[in-house]
């Protein structure tokens, strides 16, 4: 998606704010935006962004109908003449969705924010702009204005994946907290503690990237939408949390892997974090093994190895140690959470249950690969 900067937007307003105080050529407003309301016809359900191709299509069809939508300011909140407050807005942020919004009540926002409008839509506006050209805009008489987050108004999430993977490497934290996946981008939620006492944490974003088979994602920008920025430069005991966009993936597939690079010193810090987009199916499986109210010690191995495919790690450990509470001496338990520690980076942790399975069965190690551990498993 290509958007159009801000700069273009102000002008265009500009122009808007110079028809509407010095020339008046908003001659239907006060009409239109008086239209009776105590007429609305009862409606159960309002038509929201998912119909917005449908109502834009003709908005006419549509007067005295309850409206829900999100979109983003164009013009901030002005007085109409008539006792009313005007904003336009573009829904969803789409400038060919022009909509005039009038409240009879003050509202206060700025240029650029997003807002939920829920209302009763109204007759079409025709106005003329600087250059003296005839337009036309939808209208909503609003009930209620409220401030959203522009990510989920122009990009709205079609699947978000709460994916929790934290892992750990000289010093340095990474958790991959959340995807959430639009038709525009794939976002990545980090956070990233620099534990170190003396030394910086570099971390270099356009290096990240999004893999899916052989098809590699490249990192974006967007210029509409505000999302919280990682710093290139984490000191000693910093902790920062931010967002990462990626072009879009498919979603289509089952798994992604998604990869960070940091630096201190010398030395890069790379984190990979295998993603399963498609995890509820693995989850009902646990549910149909009796989840954690499950007492039998094998069902705590499924279930952990469930977690594991998943990416979380976390409940993974605690189904291994669940197992390994009551039979502490179980290597294939043991070499699980092997896997499981050198998933998040627990070095010290791994290279101790590794030693302590292979003492208890020296045939784990031919089936080992030392060259996908990241502790030095001939040591």
């Amino acid at each position: 998606m290509v958007h159009k900067p801000f700069q273009e937007k102000k002008i265009f307003s500009q122009y808007l704010f110079s028809i509407f105080l010095l020339f008046g050529l908003f001659i239907v407003i006060s009409m239109t935006l008086s239209y009776p309301v105590n007429n609305v016809e009862a409606q159960n359900e309002s038509i929201t962004d998912s119909e917005a191709l449908s109502y834009f299509s003709n908005p006419s069809s549509f007067v005295n109908k309850k409206v829900n939508f999100t979109g983003q300011i164009l013009t901030v909140p002005q007085p109409d003449g008539s006792g009313k407050f005007l904003l336009q807005m573009y829904q969803g942020g789409d400038e060919n969705r022009n909509t005039m919004v009038s409240s009879s009540t003050p509202i206060q926002f700025n240029e650029n924010e997003c807002i939920r409008v829920i209302g009763i839509s109204q007759p079409i506006i025709e106005y003329q702009n600087a250059f003296g050209a005839k337009l036309t805009s939808a209208s909503i008489l609003a009930d209620s204005i409220q401030k959203v987050d522009c990510a989920q108004s122009l990009e709205p999430a079609v699947k978000v994946i709460n994916v929790g993977q934290t892992m750990e490497s000289d010093g340095a934290f990474m958790s991959l907290d959340k995807l959430e996946f639009s038709e525009s981008n794939t976002r990545a939620y980090l956070t990233i503690q620099n534990i170190d006492s003396s030394e910086d944490l570099m971390f270099n974003e356009y290096n990240s990237r999004a893999i899916q088979g052989n098809t590699q994602y490249m990192v974006i920008n967007n210029y509409d939408t505000n999302y919280p920025k990682i710093a290139s430069v984490i000191p000693a005991g910093v902790e920062e949390k931010g967002v990462v966009l990626f072009e879009p993936l498919d979603l289509t597939q089952d798994t992604a892997q998604f990869r960070f690079d940091t630096t201190k010193g010398f030395n890069n810090i790379r984190f990979d974090f295998e993603t399963i987009l498609s995890p509820d199916r693995y989850l009902r499986q646990i549910e149909l093994l009796g989840g954690p109210d499950s007492t039998d010690p094998f069902t705590w191995i499924k279930i952990g190895d469930i977690y594991f495919d998943v990416g979380n790690y976390t409940e993974s450990l605690r189904y291994y140690d669940k197992v390994l509470k009551e039979y502490p001496e179980t290597p294939e338990v043991l070499w699980n959470k092997v896997d499981t520690l050198d998933m998040i980076g627990n070095v010290t942790g791994a290279q101790y249950y590794y030693d302590k399975a292979i003492a208890l069965d020296p045939n784990l190690r031919e089936a080992s690969d030392p060259g996908k551990l990241k502790f030095n498993a001939e040591g």
